[in-house]
């Protein structure tokens, strides 16, 4: 076994999922080379005006996790860098390194979502861009046909 306990966080909203307006969130957290310790698919609990909106609650909500095992694998005694959270949204993610809103479009989301910029700050999380053909969480939020099955 490799050496590697690299905690990442793959999430992913599909925006307007649900015939009630609500989005869909989809996140997997990963460990180095031990591949998968947790996956989740589940309905925001809000409506969101917007996909980026929609990444920041899919974001806001599951990173919780990927802090609990990095957490976990610090209290075994292991040194490890931080959580690396991967986001297809480059909106959503300019917001988080920002932490507020800077533009009229988006100034009606709420200041919770924006609790990462800390994490973010005292070097605990770094957010970095993944394609979404590359974002393991995107099978959990979107259907899979033809050559992506």
């Amino acid at each position: 076994m490799g050496s590697d306990f690299t905690v990442r966080a793959w999430v992913d909203a599909a925006y307007g999922f649900h015939s009630v307006g609500k989005s869909q969130t989809g996140s997997v957290v990963t460990v180095g080379d031990f591949g998968t310790v947790h996956a989740k698919s589940v309905k925001q609990k809000i409506v969101t005006k917007s996909s980026t909106e929609a990444e920041l609650v899919a974001v806001s909500d599951s990173a919780n996790q990927g802090f609990f095992v990095r957490n976990f694998i610090v209290a075994q005694g292991y040194k490890i860098g931080p959580l690396v959270i991967y986001q297809d949204n480059m909106s959503c993610m300019a917001l988080l390194v920002a932490g507020r809103s800077s533009s009229k479009r988006t100034r009606h989301i709420a200041i919770r979502y924006f609790w990462l910029k800390e994490r973010v700050d005292n070097r605990e999380a770094v957010i970095e861009h993944k394609d979404g053909a590359e974002l393991f969480a995107n099978a959990l939020t979107k259907p899979l046909q033809g050559l992506r099955l």
